[in-house]
């Protein structure tokens, strides 16, 4: 002991362990309130999965399908008919979300998957809109078969 004066450790370990927990619980909860907001991305992600999973089945299986999309006016949900099958699968918006065909062919409002070619005809592009003021998101998807969300159109009409 040098002067009087008795060392002291800087911080205690259950004091840094206090300081960790807080920490950690309002990262937590700033992530929470994150990730649990609905948005237009992740509303296109989701029809994204959905489509990718339709184009996989279609790969398996050797079977087209037709999904149908809204002219015009937005709607809350598609349309997908596989080939042979009356039976129609539909995917609906989360609530308060809307579909709208932006840009499109010259041909009827519905893109066919040729799983034999592994292209859509023709190729179309979706927006994504939500009525809290987002801003849109959209899906695209390319003549060539692929599918992909962006954040604006491509630019000069569809891929």
């Amino acid at each position: 002991m040098r002067g009087g004066v008795i060392p002291r450790p800087a911080f205690t370990l259950m004091e840094v362990l206090v300081v960790l927990l807080i920490l950690g619980l309002m990262a937590g909860g700033a992530a929470t309130i994150h990730w649990g907001r609905a948005s237009p991305e992740r509303e296109a992600g989701r029809l994204m999965r959905w489509i990718l999973r339709s184009l996989t089945k279609a790969n398996r299986t050797g079977r087209s399908f037709t999904l149908r999309l809204s002219t015009g006016t937005s709607t809350d949900t598609l349309a997908l008919r596989w080939r042979d099958d009356p039976n129609v699968e539909t995917f609906p918006a989360a609530p308060g979300f809307r579909f709208q065909l932006v840009r499109h062919g010259f041909f009827a409002p519905e893109s066919v998957y040729s799983p034999q070619w592994g292209t859509f005809t023709p190729a179309a592009t979706l927006r994504i809109t939500a009525p809290q003021g987002a801003k849109p998101h959209y899906l695209i998807l390319s003549g060539y078969g692929r599918v992909r969300t962006a954040l604006s159109p491509p630019p000069g009409g569809v891929e």
